[in-house]
């Protein structure tokens, strides 16, 4: 019986450390974004070297009740059924103050997306800068 139970403690340390090093990430490679638009992705395409979802363009500006937005436009070189666009905004400190982000369902290759991602925080003037990135795909 002793044997056993060890036998079972191998097999699920085993797959313990297998799922580990499967890893479950999600792709946070933030791009700093208050002065220039830059382009980001979440992954890239081995064929020609393109982002899977790349971030054409982007700017903050205020919503219809006066809150912040940053809105632009990300292109799909692949199939997604799920993809979404993070922002993380900043105080002057450099302390976050809070990540917000907007999601599309069926994106197919080569269609272009307007996202628009709402700073959810009570005070906007307290935002300084924010970095944006594709966020979780599939």
């Amino acid at each position: 019986m002793k044997n056993s139970v060890l036998k079972l403690l191998a097999v699920f340390l085993i797959l313990s450390l297998a799922f580990v090093s499967l890893g479950c990430t999600d792709s946070s490679d933030y791009s700093e974004s208050n002065e220039a638009n830059d382009e980001s992705s979440s992954s890239t395409n081995q064929e020609d070297n393109q982002p899977d979802l790349e971030i054409l363009e982007y700017n903050d500006e205020r919503g219809e009740y006066g809150n912040l937005v940053i809105a632009g436009q990300a292109k799909a070189h692949k199939d997604f059924s799920y993809a979404e666009v993070k922002v993380k905004f900043y105080d002057q400190n450099d302390a976050v103050l809070g990540t917000s982000m907007d999601n599309i369902n069926d994106l197919e290759k080569g269609e272009v997306w307007n996202f628009e991602v709402m700073y959810l925080g009570t005070n906007e003037e307290e935002v300084a800068s924010y970095k944006i990135s594709p966020g979780t795909s599939w």
